[in-house]
């Protein structure tokens, strides 16, 4: 099985290394890329965000990005992660937690009573915007 990958139009910059350079660096970034995210896939599937800890799961990610590019000739120094988490997502992190602590002390029922009760309570935002007044230098 043969694979080809063309980057670039035909005689575009054939003579220019910078452009070349930059070409085939793009490219090896996109294959870098894809590889983290396919592993990222595969140690996140059985992650657990409640009890996730963030250093942890970077160090991992790190640990076994490097197994796969080091035979490639690619080393990561370092993995930071972002999470961007809907509203959903972390009210249902918050609820988790909470109901941990309640557990911890004994108080699973009035855990329930107090989520159900916010769960359905009004959520009111107040923005107090006060107009601009523009004296004038005589006044």
């Amino acid at each position: 099985m043969c694979s080809s990958i063309f980057l670039g139009k035909a005689n575009t910059d054939a003579d220019n290394e910078e452009a070349i350079g930059k070409a085939f660096e793009g490219a090896e970034n996109m294959v870098i890329d894809k590889r983290i995210k396919d592993i990222a896939k595969g140690v996140f599937i059985n992650a657990d965000i409640v009890e996730l800890d963030q250093s942890d799961m970077e160090a991992h990610l790190l640990n076994e990005s490097n197994k796969i590019l080091e035979p490639l000739g690619v080393h990561l120094n370092f993995i930071t992660l972002t999470f961007d988490l809907d509203e959903q997502t972390r009210q249902a992190i918050d609820v988790t937690t909470a109901m941990k602590i309640y557990e911890s002390k004994g108080l699973q029922e009035i855990g329930k009573q107090v989520m159900i009760q916010r769960a359905g309570a009004t959520k009111i935002i107040i923005e107090n915007k006060t107009p601009i007044i523009m004296r004038s230098p005589n006044e």
